[in-house]
């Protein structure tokens, strides 16, 4: 009686962890698929330089370079601000990457790995337009008087 008790009893347990064991995530390839490349698998960067308003090349510790592309202008918003690179995952699981500048996160659309060296001369942002004064309201005309 008591083995059956004890099968009978695997079992159940088995059943009841089945849900939660099929919960456990998979440890994934470093880069399984080329679209999935994000900026934490570059690792550490050791220097940048802005290529455009929405690109900008990052050199890793390996001295290869990678060409990045992000959705806003981010090298026109804060011209000559050090940007920082982050790899965040959302509640699904999914990786995306971002390039903050000035507390400003511009999402990255594409990172390709370089065969070349960047372009030499770098991107330089437009300088900012001074915000122009404000235009006085036209003078009330006074009333005319009454007959």
């Amino acid at each position: 009686m008591a083995p059956i008790f004890a099968r009978v009893t695997a079992v159940a347990l088995l059943l009841m962890a089945g849900p939660a064991l099929a919960q456990v995530p998979v440890i994934a390839q470093k880069v399984p698929n080329p679209k999935d490349f994000q900026l934490v698998d570059i690792g550490k960067v050791k220097s940048w330089k802005p290529g455009g308003p929405r690109m900008l090349y990052l050199k890793d510790s390996n001295d290869q370079w990678f060409k990045v592309e992000t959705v806003e202008p981010c090298m026109d918003l804060y011209p000559g601000k050090d940007p920082t690179f982050v790899t965040l995952t959302d509640t699904a699981g999914l990786r995306y990457s971002g390039v903050i500048i000035e507390r400003h996160q511009c999402d990255v659309t594409k990172i390709t790995k370089m065969t070349e060296q960047p372009p030499r001369e770098g991107y330089v942002a437009p300088p900012q337009a001074a915000p122009k004064p404000a235009t006085p309201a036209p003078a009330a005309k006074p009333a005319a008087p009454a007959k």
